[in-house]
């Protein structure tokens, strides 16, 4: 085809279009007609070519087929992901990860120091020993003093829990007691030392 026929039947294409503005509204029609040959295969029709007509038929079929099949995809991707997204929201409510939450009803440890207490290995009774030897750096004389004063198992806790940093269900298992046995000594520990700085 010369650049004058060719040029000649995009102009025929042209004022085609603008006679039949309904029929170009439609986003298939206008999609299918960005080819430059479909414009070509149009024009031959409409000036009485047959066999320009069956192949404008049969690329219309084929584009047609291309343009519901992209959008069933779409539909599908999209519910897809809809349902997804539904699926995640409900899991997320249904488990909540709260890291301040208390992982007992004493709420005296979160989920965080839990997961984090993870991490540490329980001390070897020789580590123990060493640190329980901590006394001796004291400064304070009073505290020192009152700390030699608590019972075996109130250094070791009070050691284990302030010194070395373990949490009260670590020390549980290093001695072979309860978590409310540790709380418990622990408490009481304290409370020996604070009454006996306040005396005077």
């Amino acid at each position: 085809m010369d650049p004058i026929e060719r040029e000649d039947m995009l102009l025929f294409f042209q004022e085609y279009r603008q006679k039949n503005p309904i029929l170009f509204k439609d986003k298939v029609i206008q999609s299918f007609f960005e080819s430059e040959f479909h414009r070509i295969l149009l024009v031959r029709q409409l000036k009485g070519n047959e066999r320009s007509g069956k192949q404008l038929e049969a690329a219309f079929r084929g584009h047609y087929f291309e343009f519901r099949f992209a959008k069933f995809m779409n539909s599908i991707i999209k519910f897809h992901a809809i349902d997804q997204i539904r699926r995640n929201q409900k899991y997320r409510r249904r488990n909540l990860l709260i890291f301040d939450q208390a992982v007992s009803d004493e709420g005296e440890q979160t989920l965080g120091d839990l997961l984090m207490s993870k991490k540490h290995t329980l001390p070897s009774e020789h580590s123990i020993k060493k640190s329980l030897g901590f006394q001796d750096s004291i400064n304070n004389e009073k505290l020192a003093e009152l700390y030699s004063m608590l019972t075996s198992n109130q250094q070791s806790i009070t050691t284990l829990r302030y010194v070395m940093g373990y949490q009260d269900n670590e020390i549980a298992k290093i001695l072979g007691i309860s978590p409310q046995a540790v709380g418990s000594t622990r408490n009481k520990a304290l409370n020996t030392l604070r009454l006996g700085l306040q005396v005077q």
